[in-house]
């Protein structure tokens, strides 16, 4: 966005946020909610969830983190880093229920910092859902408005015939003058008119379509009705600085109007209402003495020019005003006054000259554009606000003031200064590419460190792997078997197993016994205990089976966790090794990418430089022909006050010594410049003198030209 109109458009939305009672709620996901994937840079359109509630004028909770984020640097005012998190978010997916919402603020933010056609297109889709119709109208009216200070007239034109078909009473004033000044700027001045004429009346607009009445009236070579218009706001009221610069303009349009229609006396007092200090004083001063020595008053012609030779040599009505003085002395019949006028003003337009050379020198060769965009420290922030531009305290901004003030060079020394900014930024980011490196190389350094300690513990845990592996592998035969012939032993717990062990030994002893009556209760007793043994063991076998089925799965679990453990700790050094080649990669395309970038943007501020200077050029050959015309006419009367004064001498020695022989008039041809007149002239020499110096037709003034030179409004 331009910067100058990035503050409407932030208060814009923040006065139709401020309208929203926000609430945090907690996020949920619903399996039937279906939303629109948003792209904030594409160029289809955008389809809308009208089942949900998008109004921003409506209190409404704050369903998505992200949005949330969002709105906290938005209200913070920090407009890029809100838009670059918006942007994240929506790559990721993460407006799950605010993606309209967001659109239309990014969108806002996106016309203050000049993206004009990507705003329009997300308002197009969305601000009929978003916001009410009064906020809606005056978007569009700003939207239409900025693309008209741009430039862009046909498109301004096309936003308010597709928005404003029926304009509210809000908005129908404005949107009339909008019209207007989009025609003018068209050329189109009979389509103008009839915007203007619906405002005439308008009480907060009548002045300034008053203005352009007349000024459209004059284009129209109808100086009547601009007559009309610009009497009007002589008359108005006001204290303000623009409404006494516009009477100002009215006035020197009035004045201009009444010479041409040869009132002189009206001219004169159209004149006099020109503030002295006003930015129309030189002009309307010209004027002023053009209106006395047209009305016979030469000498009261006199007045408002020689003030004019009291002010900025540089203006042109001041640079008029040194050749006026004698051109007024010439027709007074005071020849020697006009001739040493005529002589000091060609003077005056040889230094002038000299200057302007001097300065057309010093841009072509100098850093002149240097010393307009003198070196200051940037923020990184790359939308951040362009310092204004201050003119250099040098001769050259002396004449080229007019051209500072014009939108052109204004939007030249900004892009300007964006380019500096920019190379700024690339500069700064391409000197943190070899940190980049050293992270990476600090990365390698230390996963080279720990290789050997790694590789060793990964070699105890193969070797921890493989003992489990078998042991467990031999375990496993043996509850197969157990369980295959209901072996309950197998499944035994320690005490179980050492009284199995006590058993196992106490009847190898009584199978030692001979089979006499004597050992038959010993053997009996063996018996029942072993009996009592394999009853405990049978009575609590499934409860021990499966104890040993979880001891068996507990331990391929952790098996396969070791196992995985050593996958990952072998992989981690070559995916990590993989993952900063790819870092590497990445960063060395970025470095390239950075000097491209930075090589257009050398490319592109050398041709703002150019045409920088090449506007500056232009204004300054446009003066240069304006002093060498006029210093031409000053040299031709000299040239013409000069032959009449020998033809007069040359008539007076005719008379006086009759016809003269041919060495006489050699002689005569000699004698030098001018002659003077003797105080014994006598009054009829005087009459004839009188005369003959009125030239035959008046020099050409600077309000001779068309409305478009002498106005310098369009």
């Amino acid at each position: 966005m331009p910067r100058l109109q990035s503050s409407r458009w932030r208060k814009l939305s923040l006065v139709t946020l401020s309208c929203a009672g926000l609430t945090l709620a907690q996020p949920f996901v619903s399996s039937s909610h279906a939303y629109t994937q948003s792209s904030f840079f594409s160029g289809g359109p955008i389809e809308v969830d009208t089942k949900k509630e998008l109004r921003l004028d409506l209190p409404h909770e704050v369903m998505d983190l992200a949005y949330g984020e969002f709105l906290y640097d938005y209200f913070q005012e920090k407009y890029f880093s809100a838009i670059t998190k918006a942007l994240i978010a929506d790559y990721r997916n993460q407006f799950d229920h605010h993606d309209e919402q967001i659109q239309v603020l990014v969108g806002s933010l996106f016309v203050g910092y000049g993206l004009l056609d990507e705003a329009e297109r997300i308002f197009n889709d969305l601000l009929e859902h978003t916001t009410e119709p009064k906020t809606q109208e005056q978007i569009w009216f700003n939207l239409a408005e900025l693309y008209y200070k741009r430039g862009s007239a046909d498109k301004s034109i096309e936003l308010l015939k597709t928005h404003f078909e029926i304009p509210s009473d809000n908005v129908q004033t404005k949107v009339s003058l909008l019209y207007a000044l989009n025609y003018i700027s068209k050329g189109n001045l009979e389509l103008a008119l009839e915007h203007l004429r619906e405002i005439r009346n308008t009480e907060n607009l009548s002045t300034y379509a008053y203005l352009n009445l007349g000024s459209v009236y004059s284009l129209l070579e109808q100086p009547e009705k601009a007559e009309k218009y610009f009497a009007k706001l002589l008359r108005r009221k006001g204290t303000t600085d623009l409404i006494k610069g516009i009477k100002d303009r009215a006035a020197l349009a009035l004045g201009k109007h009444y010479l041409e229609i040869e009132k002189y006396e009206s001219a004169q007092q159209a004149f006099k209402n020109i503030r002295l200090n006003g930015a129309s004083a030189n002009t309307g001063l010209l004027g002023l003495g053009w209106a006395h020595f047209k009305s016979e008053d030469p000498k009261s012609a006199l007045t408002p020019w020689l003030e004019l030779t009291k002010r900025s040599h540089t203006d042109r009505a001041v640079q008029e005003a040194y050749i006026n003085i004698p051109y007024v002395y010439e027709n007074l019949g005071a020849m020697q006054q006009a001739l040493q006028g005529y002589q000091e003003a060609s003077d005056f337009y040889q230094v002038e000259q000299q200057r302007l050379a001097d300065i057309k020198e010093q841009i072509q060769t100098q850093d002149w554009v240097d010393q307009l965009t003198p070196a200051i420290d940037f923020s990184f922030d790359p939308l951040d606000k362009i310092p204004p531009f201050s003119p250099p305290q040098e001769k050259s901004s002396l004449y080229l003031y007019k051209l500072f003030a014009t939108h052109d060079f204004n939007e030249s020394y900004r892009n300007y200064r964006e380019l500096q900014r920019l190379m700024q930024v690339l500069n700064h980011w391409h000197q943190q590419v070899p940190i980049f490196h050293e992270m990476i190389a600090a990365h390698v350094e230390r996963m080279d460190r720990l290789a050997p300690a790694a590789e060793e513990k990964v070699a105890e845990g193969q070797k921890i792997y493989k003992e489990v592996s078998e042991k467990l592998e031999i375990i496993n035969k043996k509850l197969s078997d157990a369980f295959k012939n209901d072996d309950t032993t197998v499944t035994a717990d320690t005490k179980q197993l050492e009284l199995l062990d006590r058993i196992t030994t106490l009847e190898e002893k009584v199978n030692a016994l001979p089979d006499s009556i004597e050992y038959q209760a010993e053997k009996d007793r063996f018996r029942m205990i072993k009996g009592l043994l394999m009853w405990d063991l049978n009575s609590t076998a499934i409860e021990r089976r499966w104890e040993r089925i979880k001891d068996r799965v507990f331990i391929e679990n952790q098996l396969a966790d070791l196992e995985q453990n050593i996958a990952r700790v072998e992989a981690v050094r070559s995916g990590r090794l993989e993952r900063f080649s790819g870092f590497k990669d990445r960063i060395e395309e970025l470095q390239g990418r950075l000097q491209d970038l930075y090589k257009q943007s050398q490319y592109e501020l050398l041709r703002h430089r150019v045409y920088l200077k090449g506007l500056a050029l232009q204004q300054l050959d446009r003066r240069q022909a304006h002093v060498q015309q006029l210093q031409a006419n000053a040299l031709y009367a000299i040239a013409r006050l000069q032959d009449m004064a020998f033809s007069q001498h040359r008539e007076a020695s005719i008379k006086m010594l009759g016809e003269p022989g041919e060495s006489d008039l050699d002689a005569t041809l000699d004698a030098g410049d001018i002659m003077q007149e003797s105080d014994s002239d006598t009054d009829a020499s005087e009459e004839a003198t009188s005369k003959k110096i009125k030239p035959k037709k008046e020099r050409q003034s600077l309000f001779e030209g068309s409305i478009k030179d002498w106005f310098n409004y369009w």
